[in-house]
């Protein structure tokens, strides 16, 4: 996330928040870390909207970076969203994330909900001027995600979708191949996860 909005949250100062979700901070070494958080001047307020399987894994990586609170969770089930608390420590838990994103000084989402429900938490987390990270599929419906990409301009925030494969060594090294020409020019593709 880039360029904070400080116009709702004057006590902060524009700060970077980078999509891989601090993974690069839990690698450094401990001095250096250290040296990092002494530097920063406060830690993103982040809400988790899902707490399965996804969320908590958003959770646990975002608690790992020491530069970042996980301030609430909003889950519709109470049993999840209660055992997502107690299991990670987060007093804030929500059954709705339009309550959430009101009630607590967020500056930023993450949208881990099942494919069909993510425009609803991503539109309220906007319209409450948080920016916001949004497991893929983006949306389900077209006219919703343009939705959601103008409402973000208009308010000068940014919207993410998690397109966390991008990035990984085998991916990466395809598409570096495809450019360099290495394999000729691909008519089809085909990737297996496990």
């Amino acid at each position: 996330i880039q360029d904070m909005n400080t116009e709702r949250h004057p006590h902060r100062t524009a700060r970077r928040w980078t999509p891989h979700l601090g993974a690069c901070s839990m690698r450094r070494e401990p001095r250096i870390q250290a040296r990092i958080m002494e530097s920063a001047m406060e830690r993103l307020k982040i809400g988790v909207v899902g707490t399965g399987i996804m969320g908590e894994l958003y959770i646990r990586a975002l608690q790992a970076d020491g530069r970042v609170e996980v301030a609430a969770v909003c889950n519709r089930g109470m049993e999840r969203r209660e055992a997502a608390g107690e299991r990670y420590g987060i007093a804030a838990r929500y059954s709705d994330a339009a309550e959430m994103v009101e009630a607590e000084r967020l500056d930023a989402v993450c949208v881990a909900t099942p494919d069909f429900a993510h425009y609803a938490p991503a539109k309220a987390a906007l319209e409450a001027g948080c920016h916001v990270l949004c497991e893929k599929p983006f949306t389900t419906d077209v006219d919703e995600a343009d939705e959601l990409c103008r409402l973000a301009d208009a308010r000068g925030l940014t919207i993410q979708v998690a397109y966390s494969h991008r990035w990984l060594a085998p991916y990466h090294r395809t598409f570096a191949a495809i450019q360099a020409g290495e394999i000729g020019e691909p008519l089809m593709g085909y990737a297996r996860k496990n």
